[in-house]
C-alpha cells in the first residue's frame, strides 16, 4: 500500500521522538542551569539587541540586523556574530577586504553594507563585547545577530524571528521538526517579527497566527516581507537592467530558495534556478558547471545570486570575467507592513533606560 506524504511525515515523527526527546531533556537542564545561576549570565552597560530564532535555517535574522542599522545608526551601533560556517576561530574584526572563510557570510555581508560599522565575530559573545568595547568606546549599542541560544549574555532586548511559511507554534524540535529550542523559549522575546509574510495576507490569517504566538510569549507582534532592490553588478556595484543579458542562470544557497526562484522569475521568466543548501561552500566545480551552462559565447551572460551568497562566490570572480559572465547581486531588505507599523517606536522606548 503506497503511503501518503502526511503519512510518511507522521511516521518518521514517530521514530524520531525518541531522539527528540533527548535533544529536548538536553536543551532543558542547559536552561535550568542558567536559570539556577550555576552557569553565569552576563549583562552589560550597553544596550545589547539579540537577533534570534527557534529554528534551524533562515527566517530574515540578517535583514532584520540592516534594518535595525539602518534605523539605529545615530546610537553608534557595533554588530556581533558567531559567524557561521567561518573556518577560523576566536575573536575576529571582519573587514571589508575579509573572506566569507575567515568570518561568515552574513557578518561580512553586514560588514559591506556598512563600512563605517564595527563588525566582528566571536564564538564567546561575553568575552567579546568587552573587547568591542575597547577598541570602540564610543560604541553606544551591541546588535548580537543569532545569539539566542548563546544564553551567556543577557540581551537589553531579544527580537526573536520566526518565519510565515512554517512560524515556530507549527514547528517541533529536532530532530523531527526544526527548533532548535522549545516553543516555550518564546516567553523570552520582547519583540516577535514574522518574516515572509506575503503583502496580501489577510487581517484574519494574521490575527490567527498572533493568537497561536500569545499561547507562548506576550511579546508584540510585527509582520514584514522582503523588498527586493535594484540588481547590482558585483563588481562596481553598478545597478543594472537584467533585460541586456540574453542569457542568465540564478544560483541560490539559503534555507528556503523558493522566494529567491520567484523573484528571478518574475523578472527573467526562463531563468534557470540552481538551489542549494544554505550556506553551501562553493567549490570550482560548480563554477564550472554555471560556465557549462552559460554555453553562448556571443550572448550578454550573466550569473544572478543574493548578496549573502555573493560573499562566497567572490572568490571566483576572476573564472568569470575571463569567460566574460558579469555576477550581479539581487539586494533585499526587511519591510514592515504597513497596519501596524514599524517597531521603531518599541525600540526606542525599550531602550530610552539607557539614556
Amino acid at each position: 500500500m503506497k503511503l501518503s506524504f502526511a503519512s510518511m511525515t507522521y511516521i518518521l515523527k514517530v521514530l524520531l521522538f525518541p531522539f527528540t526527546l533527548l535533544y529536548g531533556s538536553l536543551i532543558f537542564l542547559r536552561h535550568f542551569l542558567y536559570e539556577r545561576g550555576i552557569f553565569r549570565r552576563v549583562t552589560f552597560e550597553v544596550p545589547v539587541i539579540c537577533v534570534g530564532n527557534l529554528s534551524v535555517g533562515g527566517s530574515g535574522k540578517s535583514p532584520m540586523v540592516a534594518w535595525l542599522l539602518k534605523n539605529l545608526q545615530d546610537r553608534n551601533p557595533a554588530v556581533l556574530s558567531r559567524g557561521y560556517g567561518r573556518r577560523s576561530s576566536g575573536f575576529r574584526w571582519v573587514q571589508k577586504w575579509s573572506s566569507a572563510r575567515e568570518c561568515g557570510d552574513e557578518p561580512l555581508m553586514i560588514k559591506r553594507n556598512f563600512e563605517d560599522i564595527p563588525v566582528a565575530v566571536a564564538e564567546n559573545r561575553s568575552v567579546a563585547i568587552p573587547q568591542i568595547m575597547m577598541s570602540y568606546p564610543k560604541t553606544d549599542l551591541v546588535i548580537m545577530d543569532d545569539g539566542m541560544q548563546h544564553l551567556a549574555v543577557k540581551p537589553s532586548l531579544l527580537i526573536l524571528m520566526t518565519s510565515w511559511t512554517r512560524p515556530f507554534t507549527r514547528d517541533s524540535l529536532l530532530p523531527a521538526g526544526r527548533l532548535r529550542e522549545g516553543r516555550h523559549r518564546a516567553s523570552a522575546a520582547d519583540l516577535i517579527v514574522v518574516s515572509n509574510c506575503p503583502a496580501d495576507t489577510s487581517p484574519d490569517e494574521k490575527e490567527k497566527l498572533k493568537k497561536d504566538i500569545s499561547r507562548y510569549s506576550g511579546a508584540a507582534v510585527f509582520f514584514a516581507d522582503l523588498s527586493y532592490g535594484e540588481i547590482l553588478r558585483w563588481k562596481d556595484k553598478i545597478p543594472v537592467d537584467i533585460r541586456q543579458y540574453a542569457s542568465v542562470l540564478a544560483v541560490s544557497g539559503l534555507a528556503d530558495n523558493r522566494g529567491f526562484a520567484n523573484q528571478v522569475r518574475s523578472l527573467v521568466g526562463d531563468a534557470e534556478v540552481l538551489p542549494y543548501a544554505d550556506h553551501h561552500r562553493y567549490l570550482p566545480s560548480d563554477v564550472q558547471r554555471w560556465i557549462g551552462k552559460l554555453k553562448d559565447l556571443k550572448a550578454a551572460r550573466a550569473i544572478l545570486t543574493t548578496e549573502k551568497d555573493a560573499q562566497r562566490i567572490a572568490p571566483y570572480l576572476d573564472l568569470l570575467s575571463a569567460q566574460e559572465i558579469d555576477l550581479l547581486v539581487q539586494p533585499v531588505s526587511m519591510q514592515f507592513h504597513e497596519e501596524n507599523g514599524t517597531p521603531e517606536s518599541f525600540i526606542d522606548k525599550k531602550l530610552s533606560a539607557f539614556g
